[in-house]
């Protein structure tokens, strides 16, 4: 089965991990189209954590075809390595369901694709293989930013956090978590999540705390500026923001509205 690589029109700068864009044959019935992330983690000990999230990159959610993983796993030297699914936990209301899914496991063995097949995904009912290239970085998280699109007024975006090392300083010391800001080209501010709001100065901790888990922050935007306006068509640049300290978690997208 033959793959080609896609370039979305949303443009992510992440340099964080291993990112490949998969797009299914033609001649594939269902033409499944999604993204996969591949993460290491040294966890100081004897095990590896390795660590798969994978999404439909069909960014319109009433539009897209079923995208479901069932299972993630690779054969190394003869053994099979079976990885687990991990729910994507949020702590919000608009904690809705979005075709994202993280896979890990822990194993003493090696997983590269010098010594291992590919990495094999059952989305329904075909079988999917991508290779077994993971990335380790010595960062304390991999923030994955991304939106969906409800509606044509309606946007979901979402940061997926992974922890990459133990707990250390950070902290929110306010209730705000995700802060999002959409801006021209020029520079000027359209939108702004935290415009006008004022949050309770009481601290919180950064999900996840275990390392390798993960956690989702998300924000609505119903297509209007901050000062009420309905956003016409044009490009964008979008900012996923976690207003942490001792210093924000912060992510850019491009973003172009048709």
């Amino acid at each position: 089965m033959k793959y080609t690589l896609l370039i979305l029109f949303c443009i992510l700068f992440l340099s964080n991990c291993s990112s490949q864009k998969v797009e299914k044959s033609s001649d594939s019935p269902s033409n499944l189209l999604f993204e996969v992330h591949k993460i290491k983690i040294d966890t100081g000990g004897p095990y590896q954590k390795y660590c798969i999230y994978v999404r439909s990159s069909n960014l319109k959610l009433k539009q897209s075809l079923p995208f479901f993983v069932k299972e993630v796993w690779t054969e190394c030297q003869g053994k099979r390595s079976d990885f687990a699914p991990i729910k994507i936990a949020s702590q919000y209301e608009y904690n809705i369901s979005l075709p994202t899914f993280y896979y890990t496991v822990e194993t003493p063995r090696k997983i590269t694709k010098d010594i291992c097949g590919k990495i094999n995904f059952l989305l329904g009912n075909e079988k999917v293989e991508v290779e077994a290239d993971f990335k380790q970085t010595k960062e304390k998280f991999l923030p994955i930013p991304g939106f969906y699109l409800v509606s044509d007024s309606l946007f979901i975006f979402y940061l997926d956090l992974i922890r990459l090392q133990p707990s250390g300083n950070e902290y929110f010391p306010t209730s705000e978590r995700l802060r999002i800001v959409i801006r021209c080209n020029s520079g000027k501010i359209i939108w702004s999540s935290d415009n006008d709001l004022n949050f309770l100065q009481v601290i919180g901790s950064v999900e996840p705390a275990e390392v390798g888990g993960i956690s989702r922050y998300i924000i609505p935007w119903n297509r209007t500026s901050n000062d009420g306006k309905f956003v016409e068509s044009g490009d964008f640049e979008v900012l996923f923001i976690l207003p942490t300290k001792p210093e924000n978690i912060v992510r850019t997208m491009k973003l172009s509205i048709k």
